[in-house]
């Protein structure tokens, strides 16, 4: 199914922290006073958001939804309004439900800039008519991906048939990297329960048997998402992809679906995988998890465990109580980062540069400290700490975003650690490896404050890495500047593009713990830390 996110109105209004020519349908005189309570700038937000869903109710029972529609966007689509409380105004439109409203969106969807585009995508959540539909569809070529990935979650949503063609044809041509995934879900969720099922997912078969690339990865994700004949066959096949995504991917679909079997593949994955790395880390938390056995760190540990006490092992069976049982002393972590322990060795540290960084910290012993001095010394420790071979970068934001290096820089110089016969790194890559980190610390060593706080575009840079399968995301404020400043529209979009990639994003929420953070680390499967 599509991973499409439930309404969150009632969270909208603990966010606080942009749009211009618009349809028309007429000009309703606004009940007294709601519509300037929901412009006037003095009022509290949940005020404003209060007159706003008031008024757009009244017009519902007095049946001039259309009408007070169009004048409630040209208060709420001024690109100084706050885009929050811009999304309470599109979920109280899509409340209509009547095709007049429809049509007045439906327009809307066709012209203006990208910011309306999408607000009246979202209005047409609530409006499953024709008109919507047909003005996705169109939608589905217009130049920015977010209006193309939100239209072809429309479609789905509202269940439009004709328009699994279009769907399916953008999947087929494979040139739209940035919606064939969304579109492939999309097509998947109006073909499943039908009689056209089958023949779809021969189609996902054949692309989940692709050498790489976006559309054999979703396909993957697709067939493993839902119980069927091919997901055993798909699910072993992946566990060996050259994608750590993919493995991933298998890994989740095998611990759902255990047997003893299925154990013994994951056991035998270790072998090939990395120890410290973020798909050995999921293995181990998976055969944890369905074992109870946290002690055992090594193939070689758990084939020895198999072949004894372990031998009649069958789904259920948790020995994490017994002798077999115990901590996982010594696991190795990459490193640490606010306390947070980051199981990976492909590591993006994406860092809060914004103005408020420069307040003092209310952290215990660190209260002569700013913030931004805190972050430094996270970061040299973590440039310390970091085992040769980890693949590391950082990404710095305020107004724009400031990465140290343009990917993963890899700390033995290469791809690969290069070794002596004791386990040590050989004498160049050692050199390789100290030059990068004293690059790195010189970097780290001059971190400035940079103006206000760009969320979406800093994320958007830490995603565009193929590489990285962790993000660790430090901020301690919330989005006010950037291409996208709206925080649900942020959680939304990170979802899109992490459906089938899989990346774990970590969240430190510094100073203010405010709701963004808190779902990113949800959504991810990360951790979330608020530091004072």
């Amino acid at each position: 199914m599509l991973a499409l996110l439930p309404p969150i109105a009632a969270l909208l209004l603990a966010l606080a922290p942009a749009a211009s020519a618009r349809p028309s349908c007429g000009a309703a005189r606004a009940p007294e006073g709601e519509l300037e309570i929901v412009a006037d700038t003095k009022q509290t937000g949940d005020v404003r958001a209060k007159a706003l869903r008031e008024f757009m109710d009244r017009a519902r029972a007095e049946g001039r939804c259309a009408q007070a529609a169009a004048e409630l966007d040209r208060v709420i689509l001024e690109r100084a309004f706050p885009a929050w409380l811009r999304r309470v105004g599109a979920e109280a439109i899509a409340k209509c439900g009547d095709e007049a409203t429809a049509k007045y969106v439906a327009a809307g969807i066709g012209r203006g800039e990208t910011q309306e585009r999408l607000h009246y995508l979202r209005a047409a959540r609530g409006l499953p008519f024709k008109s919507t539909a047909d003005a996705a569809l169109r939608s589905l070529a217009y130049a920015d991906p977010r209006v193309r990935c939100e239209a072809a979650e429309l479609l789905a949503r509202q269940r439009v048939a004709t328009a699994f063609d279009e769907l399916s044809g953008v999947v087929a041509r494979n040139k739209d990297s940035e919606l064939v995934e969304t579109a492939l879900v999309a097509a998947s969720a109006l073909r499943r329960g039908t009689a056209q099922w089958p023949e779809w997912q021969e189609r996902l078969l054949e692309w989940s048997r692709e050498k790489e690339g976006v559309r054999k990865r979703a396909a993957v994700a697709e067939l493993l998402a839902v119980e069927g004949p091919h997901a055993p066959e798909v699910a072993a096949r992946a566990l060996d992809d050259a994608n750590w995504s993919v493995r991933v991917l298998a890994i989740e679909w095998l611990e759902r679906n255990i047997t003893p079997a299925r154990l013994d593949l994951l056991i035998a994955r270790l072998a090939a995988e990395t120890d410290g790395s973020r798909v050995h880390g999921d293995l181990l938390d998976a055969l944890g998890r369905l074992t109870g056995i946290q002690r055992y760190l090594t193939h070689t540990a758990w084939v020895k465990w198999r072949e004894t006490a372990g031998r009649d092992w069958k789904p259920g069976d948790i020995v994490g109580k017994s002798a077999e049982g115990g901590s996982a002393q010594g696991r190795s972590k990459a490193a640490r980062f606010y306390g947070v322990d980051i199981a990976s060795a492909r590591t993006t540290y994406v860092v809060d540069l914004s103005g408020s960084m420069g307040a003092l910290s209310k952290s215990p012993g660190d209260e002569k400290l700013k913030r931004i001095d805190v972050a430094r010394r996270e970061l040299l420790g973590l440039v310390d700490a970091l085992p040769a071979g980890s693949w590391f970068n950082i990404v710095g934001f305020g107004d724009t975003v400031h990465p140290w290096l343009d990917a993963l820089e890899d700390f033995t110089g290469g791809r690969k650690a290069r070794r002596d016969e004791q386990g040590e790194l050989a004498a160049t890559a050692k050199k390789r490896d100290d030059e990068a980190r004293a690059k790195a610390r010189e970097w780290i060593g001059k971190l400035a404050l940079a103006g206000s706080t760009n969320i979406y575009d800093a994320l958007a840079f830490a995603f565009s890495d193929p590489d990285v399968d962790t993000i660790c995301f430090m901020t301690d404020g919330t989005p006010t500047i950037g291409t996208e400043t709206e925080a649900i529209a942020i959680r939304e979009e990170l979802v899109r593009w992490n459906r089938s990639r899989k990346i774990r994003i970590h969240c430190i929420a510094v100073g203010e713990d405010n709701s963004l953070p808190k779902w990113i680390a949800a959504d991810h499967g990360g951790v979330h830390r608020f530091v004072p």
